[in-house]
């Protein structure tokens, strides 16, 4: 079905789509704020880069790359570590982070 298709460009197509950058127009931000708007500003962005101008193949990625980021959100990875040294180097970073935060 998706012979032709270059699953790692629609992949770094829709991966490219986190970053945000250039900032994007208002009328841009309110589509985008519900579930169709996302997911067609997904699917053409594939579309135009690695989904190779197939349609199906770009919206199939695209929704499963929602869903991939969708259910992430929920997902927090702790290194635990017995490691004095590291557990004091990061208290002390984390103390000057917020000394550095409350005197600005």
């Amino acid at each position: 079905m998706f012979e032709n298709a270059s699953i790692p460009h629609a992949l770094a197509s829709a991966y490219v789509t986190l970053l945000g950058f250039p900032s994007a127009p208002d009328w841009h931000r309110v589509l985008n704020s519900t579930f169709i708007g996302r997911m067609l500003s997904l699917t053409l962005f594939i579309y135009q880069g690695g989904g190779r101008q197939d349609l199906l193949f770009s919206f199939v990625v695209a929704a499963i790359f929602y869903i991939f980021v969708s259910i992430t959100k929920y997902v927090h990875i702790t290194l635990k570590t017995s490691n004095e040294e590291y557990s004091n180097f990061t208290q002390s970073l984390s103390d000057s982070l917020s000394l550095l935060v409350s005197t600005n």
